[in-house]
């Protein structure tokens, strides 16, 4: 499995709430080498994905910058709204599953998880193609 095909089947677990699977060596046969690494980079994924909130993003900041604390609260209150965090928690996680798009989702993670992103990265580039 490559790195592409390893994002995407994690990304089709955590959706399915079966990213656990990853640990089961009889439901997600990967190399023994790699079981510690691609359990990181589930973790880290579903962490950012679970605590998403757009109004702790770079994105946010930027859209927010010289604008009033009024605006900021309004538009906070309207993407906190349940049908707009889950739109935004489904594009983080497609952003963060896909090979093209995992570097720029740090655009749109919330600030305190920039670490998590980079373990992520650096998790995923110590993946082996197997």
């Amino acid at each position: 499995m490559n790195k592409e095909q390893l994002l995407r089947l994690l990304g089709s677990l955590i959706r399915a709430s079966d990213g656990e699977l990853v640990e089961n060596k009889s439901c997600f046969p990967c190399p023994e080498r790699d079981r510690a690494k691609y359990i990181v980079v589930r973790d880290c994924i579903q962490k950012m994905v679970a605590e998403a909130d757009i109004s702790r993003s770079d994105s946010f900041q930027d859209e927010s910058a010289g604008k009033s604390e009024e605006y900021s609260a309004m538009k906070a209150r309207i993407l906190g709204a349940p049908t707009k965090r889950a739109e935004h928690r489904s594009m983080l996680l497609n952003k963060l599953t896909d090979i093209g798009t995992v570097d720029e989702a740090g655009y749109f993670i919330n600030a305190e998880h920039r670490g998590l992103h980079n373990e992520l990265i650096r998790a995923l580039s110590e993946c082996h193609d197997a």
